[in-house]
């Protein structure tokens, strides 16, 4: 018998300190933990835990349609020689499979990772809702909630954080970092590299959110240009794609064509939208869109909610809903939209700088009705609905609290009086008498009491 030196392997079971080695021929014998033997894994320490492990994956594996395919062929292949029939016979596979009484490969991994997926039904339950009444929903809509809840949180107290941080000498240093340009001709270069920064800040916080969400605060100090913070923004976009990057080329040998795909798609969609909107002077209407939407929020507080309302639920909703219905329709509604739109648009930009070009009832906005012109009528709705809200839920309280609606607050009332005393004391050429009686309230002037003098 011929032994393969190179080949050759030993393994010791339950093995005590201090043994020694086997060498064949001189040479030392590879020592291994474990090994397989008639299909099976064998560990040095005794026990099968690879071995179930592998069996538990065997039985609750995936199998693709393709994976499913081959092993049917093999499978039907290996009844074809042990029944010594081949396919120049023309026997169907139905009847091959029912002369060896032998089901289809893939409806015995199914029942078996049905089977697995029933001993995980029937397993104890440890959860927090294990013990509750609620149904699936429920409890993914209240995982959910707290999710949410958990991750506004977390970005509320980071940019909480970085605004204390950030302040000061920092505040200033930053001012002059990042708002510094290059000198001429090279002035162009100051924007890319505010985007490379931001790019890489995000990937080191490895989320756009958090790095944009800390920038905003420093915007509205002026801490940083709203021309600065542009770059800096698309910057951070093309940092929040390594994510992605990173995760995709983690993926199994399997996936990882399909995963970098998808990664690289969002990485080429952030670049392309660069080229779209930054490069050229004139292309960076973002900018210009958000200065306007700044001071129409500033001016209308409602304005904000009514944006984020607009273009991230209802504007999306109805495009969804009509792309449901068919082209017909979202033909229908999109092309008279966006033609009144682009004409909006059109009679803006001539208005601004050539109104001549136009004719004289359209070189302003004044022919339409205020409510189309102008968001005052709306302010005025919502100031007087949120008016009554507020009026009739203290109207509520005091009725709910009698207590509290029948005795004067005593802490107001000290400190009316206080700054009564104040206003007396701070101007010392009038005294104001508080008096209970409901007669006028006179200011009379100091040193003048006994005077028949007239009421201030």
């Amino acid at each position: 018998m011929k032994v393969s030196r190179s080949k050759t392997e030993y393994m010791c079971v339950n093995e005590r300190e201090g043994s020694g080695t086997v060498r064949l021929q001189g040479e030392e014998v590879k020592k291994v933990q474990e090994f397989k033997y008639l299909g099976s894994t064998v560990q040095s320490n005794g026990e099968c835990g690879k071995e179930v492990k592998k069996r538990v994956q065997a039985e609750t594996v995936s199998l693709r349609k393709r994976q499913e395919s081959e092993l049917e062929v093999a499978e039907l292949k290996m009844l074809r020689f042990s029944l010594g029939v081949t396919r120049l016979d023309r026997i169907r596979n139905e009847y091959i499979r029912g002369t060896a009484h032998v089901g289809r490969l893939g409806e015995k991994v199914r029942e078996t990772r049905l089977r697995w997926f029933g001993h995980v039904q029937r397993r104890e339950s440890l959860h927090m809702f294990a013990n509750t009444n609620l149904s699936d929903l429920s409890v993914g809509l209240i995982l959910l909630a707290g999710s949410l809840v958990v991750l506004c949180s977390c970005l509320i107290f980071i940019v909480k954080v970085l605004n204390s941080v950030l302040k000061g000498q920092v505040a200033r240093v930053i001012q002059i970092v990042i708002n510094t340009d290059f000198p001429d001709p090279f002035g162009w270069l100051a924007g890319y590299m505010a985007m490379i920064v931001g790019a890489g800040m995000t990937f080191l916080v490895q989320s756009s959110s958090v790095f944009t969400s800390a920038m905003t605060p420093l915007i509205g100090l002026g801490v940083i240009s709203l021309e600065r913070a542009y770059p800096l923004t698309l910057g951070s976009n093309i940092g929040t794609t390594t994510t992605a990057i990173l995760a995709a080329m983690a993926s199994p040998g399997d996936k990882l064509s399909a995963a970098c795909q998808i990664a690289l798609c969002h990485f080429f969609f952030n670049i392309f939208g660069i080229l779209l909107w930054y490069p050229l002077p004139f292309s960076r209407v973002p900018i210009r869109m958000a200065r306007a939407f700044g001071e129409r929020s500033a001016k209308y507080r409602w304005f904000a909610v009514l944006y984020l309302l607009l273009c991230f639920l209802l504007l999306p909703a109805l495009v969804f809903g009509l792309s449901l219905a068919g082209w017909h329709a979202m033909l229908g509604v999109g092309a008279p939209f966006i033609g009144v739109a682009t004409f909006i648009i059109l009679v803006n930009l001539l208005q601004s700088h050539s109104p001549t070009h136009l004719p004289r009832c359209l070189r302003n906005w004044d022919f339409l009705p205020l409510w189309m012109r102008s968001l005052k009528p709306l302010d005025k709705l919502i100031t007087k609905s949120t008016a009554l809200c507020c009026q009739s839920t203290k109207s509520s309280a005091a009725s709910l609290d009698p207590e509290t609606a029948t005795i004067p607050d005593t802490a107001n009332i000290k400190a009316a009086s206080q700054r009564k005393a104040q206003l007396s004391y701070d101007n010392p050429a009038l005294s104001f008498q508080d008096e209970s009686t409901p007669q006028q309230r006179v200011f009379k002037l100091k040193g003048l009491e006994r005077c028949n003098s007239t009421p201030l």
